[in-house]
């Protein structure tokens, strides 16, 4: 192999240098500081991925370091810097986002774009024979990793794997890794006991002849042992390790984050605790051990480090199997009810929103902080917080509100940090509303685009969006009706969410749909509707639960659409080798910015069943006598 590992410094030199770099403060003090540790290292290319050791898409502050170089604040990224460049590499939903955050010392490489090349790609055309590329193996995937050696190696580049992170180093105020408390799931709540999950999981080993699974996403090892926490924002998750045998299970995470009680839970479902720090010395004696058997250690590519893999390679691990995956994707029939009622919740909490909406531009009662005339978008994400919080059950958001008004809708994942630095909301414009909840049952995800208006048909929004907005409907109609054989793919589905924007020439550089996880991740695996293929996924399967969210953007405009419910998948009652979708969401779609001639009559039924049925189920738990008007008003005016 053609990958180094170079040790890491003494306790006195890192101190040296944290004294040295202490005042880093500008981004091209950074860039100079980290500069000077790769010429110390002899690296031509330094690589800072956005994942922690986990290879988690949301990290705590002191795992954001790609954030901390680069001033990018967006949740996918890859930054590489030499000793004359610094680039960032993200994909469409942040091109605005990054355009705007960058600072002028770097520059940005839209992924997908014509004329962009890969990471790996540009790193073998730019770089000399002979150089050295660093990066922090724990930060980057197992198949990540052995796509940079492969395509540097044939031009004589090596990889180098650091045992320490440069970015630590140079970063002398780094936060701590939060300690949060931690909740056991009951069988009542999780449908299935951590003890019966790993019968489970044993029994799918088997069928393919594995012996140990390595678990090291957040999110499968707190699924399996039925565990919560929240030591990541807006992810009700629990920093651990695990790993399951024939014989045994290993729970590794620090122990004095676990009560007795807990403790005796565990034990009484056959699992054993360790220490979080004795993961990796775990892998090194498996890896000394000596086995016949080929592919007896199983894990997925993606989800396990390149440094644990590196470990292991002697063992020739089966890099392409983990049967929690999709284990966890299907959700048992306790889950099932439970996500229904955090729907049916979350539902409640968005109508209260945006029956508020109308009078965003003037005072409202409903508001529970004060703020002036014109509300700011970061006021509007507040107040959706405020109203889930209403609930005891609440575990706040599940992912930060993306509320934007006018052109900053056109940036896919805009995100208001303050109110002085966001938009103030005018009359007649539109506004778009992308938030979930984190709820004790289940964790949701909704996109409403609205105009502020209290007749949107009477108001002054441009035909142009008005038809966007309409072929966009036109595209979540689709998708939410179709009727498909189990183990189709996403790949598959897409195209009917996008073809009436197709027909336009239009189009969206994000995903059409992402799994929700049950009081997990908001994006959950393994399947996606996209228009990225992937021969291995297995396909669709009742239980499952995904989002149909289309969309357009137009910067030159001014505007975006987007608008999302998230559906649960269940076989069909013709024939039990089909499936469909049945709405989870139900909250009003805005019919009066349709351009009605652009409807079929189908799709006219379609908008006038489901705002009616919003109505009924939403009247029931629903007291507030402007909130019901409201609903009744979205609901009559659907009838075109």
């Amino acid at each position: 192999m053609f990958r180094q590992v170079i040790s890491k410094l003494s306790h006195s030199s890192r101190m040296e240098l944290k004294c040295q770099f202490a005042t880093l403060g500008s981004a091209s003090e950074k860039l100079n500081g980290l500069r000077e540790l790769m010429k110390q290292k002899k690296l031509e290319a330094y690589l800072i991925p956005s994942e922690d050791q986990h290879m988690s898409e949301y990290v705590p502050e002191c795992y954001q370091r790609r954030k901390w170089i680069t001033g990018f604040t967006g949740s996918a990224g890859m930054a590489v810097v030499t000793p004359t460049e610094a680039l960032l590499w993200t994909d469409s939903r942040y091109f605005l986002q990054a355009e705007k955050e960058l600072p002028s010392c770097w520059q940005l490489k839209k992924l997908g774009t014509p004329g962009c090349p890969k990471v790996t790609e540009w790193l073998a055309s730019s770089l000399p024979e002979g150089s050295q590329v660093g990066v922090d193996g724990s930060l980057i995937s197992t198949g990540f990793g052995c796509q940079l050696e492969s395509t540097l190696h044939p031009f004589g580049i090596n990889l180098v794997c650091l045992d320490s992170n440069l970015i630590d180093q140079l970063w002398s105020d780094r936060p701590h890794l939060p300690h949060t408390p931690i909740t056991l799931l009951s069988t009542e709540s999780a449908g299935l006991s951590t003890l019966d999950k790993i019968m489970r999981v044993r029994e799918a080993m088997a069928s393919r002849d594995r012996s140990i699974l390595l678990l090291t996403k957040l999110d499968d090892v707190c699924w399996l042992f039925n565990m919560r926490g929240s030591d990541v924002e807006y992810n009700p998750l629990v920093y651990a390790y695990g790993v399951v045998t024939q014989n045994e299970a290993f729970l590794f995470i620090h122990p004095n984050r676990l009560s007795i009680e807990q403790t005796a839970e565990f034990e009484k479902n056959g699992v054993q605790i360790r220490e979080y720090d004795a993961f990796l010395p775990f892998i090194d004696a498996m890896a000394k051990q000596k086995s016949e058997a080929a592919e007896e250690i199983c894990f997925n590519a993606s989800d396990v480090s390149f440094a644990v893999f590196s470990r292991l390679e002697g063992r020739n691990p089966d890099t392409t199997f983990n049967p929690i995956t999709r284990m966890k994707a299907i959700k048992n029939e306790t889950e099932i009810r439970n996500i229904r009622d955090a729907f049916l919740r979350d539902s409640i909490a968005m109508c209260h929103l945006l029956s508020w909406s109308p009078r965003f531009p003037a005072v409202s009662p409903r508001l529970e902080s004060h703020i002036d005339e014109h509300p700011t978008e970061f006021d509007v994400a507040a107040q959706s917080t405020a109203f889930r919080r209403r609930y005891a059950q609440s575990l706040g958001d599940s992912f930060a509100p993306i509320v934007g008004c006018g052109a900053n809708a056109a940036i896919v994942h805009y995100e208001p940090t303050s109110a002085a630095s966001s938009a103030r909301l005018q009359r007649d414009t539109c506004i778009l509303l992308d938030t979930g909840g984190q709820y004790e049952w289940g964790t949701t995800d909704i996109t409403r685009t609205v105009c502020i208006a209290s007749d949107a048909a009477q108001s002054r929004v441009d035909r142009a969006f008005r038809e966007c907005y309409t072929a966009v409907l036109k595209g979540h109609i689709a998708l939410a009706t179709a009727v498909f054989p189990a183990r189709t793919r996403g790949v598959q589905l897409d195209v009917l969410a996008r073809s009436a924007l197709w027909e336009r020439g239009l189009d969206y550089g994000h995903g059409t749909g992402h799994g929700v996880g049950y009081c997990l991740g908001v994006h959950e695996g393994p399947e996606s509707i996209s228009t990225r293929t992937n021969a291995e996924k297995e396909g669709f399967a009742a239980g499952m639960t995904m989002t149909d969210e289309p969309g357009y953007y137009d910067e030159e405009r001014g505007f975006g659409v987007r608008i999302e419910n998230t559906l649960g998948l269940e076989k069909t009652h013709l024939d039990r080798q089909f499936l469909r979708f049945d709405v989870l969401s139900f909250v009003p779609i805005q019919a009066d910015l349709c351009v009605e001639e652009m409807l079929t009559e189908k799709e006219k039924r379609w908008l006038e069943k489901y705002n009616s049925l919003c109505l009924e189920k939403m009247k029931g738990y629903i007291t507030d006598p402007e909130v019901l008007t409201w609903l009744e008003k979205q609901a009559e005016r659907s009838k075109f």
